[in-house]
């Protein structure tokens, strides 16, 4: 017995000390790739429109841990399957302050985006 507790206590130190010796990898967030994308919350909905009006009815997605949809349920976007947009430079990987407004500014202009889209789909766009 007082051999398994030395094994079992050597194998936690090894095993920490391979976790703690693990390099991090540097964080690979390009701010330059966000720059095709001058998001303006306050254009979100007339961008949605002429949108619509081109044909193009997908919806704007997020990276995150999953593929976010903001604002639409999911019961949505299996009705109106059109496909996504996905936000470049949007992670749940946060690299620095810009990334993370960013991120923040994608998701609440993809929110107004896509629930304009939505209204225009089940209005008919009149």
């Amino acid at each position: 017995m007082k051999y398994f507790f030395s094994i079992v206590g050597f194998a936690v130190i090894g095993i920490a000390i391979a976790a703690c010796s693990q390099e991090h990898v540097a964080c690979q967030w390009d701010a330059n790739a966000t720059k095709s994308w001058p998001l303006k919350l306050k254009d979100a909905k007339n961008d949605a429109k002429k949108a619509y009006l081109r044909g193009d009815f997908r919806f704007i997605g997020i990276n995150g841990y999953t593929l976010q949809v903001p604002g639409i349920s999911y019961a949505n976007i299996k009705n109106y399957d059109y496909g996504t947009v996905i936000v470049p430079g949007t992670s749940d990987a946060i690299c620095d302050a810009k990334q993370k407004h960013f991120v923040e500014n994608a998701t609440l202009y993809a929110k107004k985006y896509n629930q304009e889209i939505l209204y225009l789909l089940k209005r008919g766009g009149d």
